[in-house]
């Protein structure tokens, strides 16, 4: 079974190395809904 979306993480040698983003699967989109703009868990798709 395929999942609802990743999380993508970027690479250590990147300086924003801690930031998570939501890939979904398209028409959807993750949209922002509070908190840390840099962990995949304060979005949700819709």
């Amino acid at each position: 079974m395929a999942p609802d979306c990743l999380v993508g993480k970027a690479g250590k040698k990147y300086p924003d190395s801690n930031k998570e983003q939501l890939f979904c699967p398209y028409p959807k989109v993750a949209t922002y809904v509070g908190g840390d703009k840099n962990k995949a868990e304060n979005f949700k798709y819709k």
